[in-house]
């Protein structure tokens, strides 16, 4: 996990300065966007409580693990489990006749997280039933 590389001292490092690209798609766009934001509202908050100790910045490394480094561990963990797999193999010929799918496996998984969550978003919820209406006091 990235977490432990995202804060050195009083220092908070965000996108490819410490790894935060997807080993899927080679996208970092977004990841770097976002823990510069998480980045960006701890500084602020050091600034506010005048504290800039390690410890009270440490709470970066919270905030990211939360917002993208779960993700990005999801995502390593897939890469490790297909490419990784295939890069560990000794055959050089294997290897390479292997590499392509190895991906093209990585990145079905990967849509296919997404999908079953884009379609959880897009259900409605399940329906409840109408709160009962107190009984008539005569």
């Amino acid at each position: 996990m990235l977490t432990s590389l995202v804060m050195i001292r009083e220092i908070l490092f965000a996108g490819d300065s410490v790894g935060m690209v997807s080993p899927i798609t080679g996208e970092g766009v977004y990841y770097a966007v976002r823990a510069g934001m998480d980045a960006g509202v701890t500084a602020a908050e050091a600034v506010n409580n005048e504290e800039f100790s390690a410890e009270f910045l440490s709470v970066y490394q919270e905030r990211w693990a939360k917002s993208v480094g779960m993700i990005l561990d999801f995502q390593e963990q897939i890469f490790q489990n297909t490419v990784g797999k295939i890069l560990a193999l000794e055959d050089e010929k294997e290897k390479d006749e292997q590499y392509e799918k190895g991906f093209v496996e990585a990145f079905n998984i990967f849509i296919s997280v997404i999908e079953k969550y884009a379609q959880q978003k897009k259900e409605p919820p399940p329906a409840t039933a109408p709160p009962k209406k107190p009984p008539k006091v005569e």
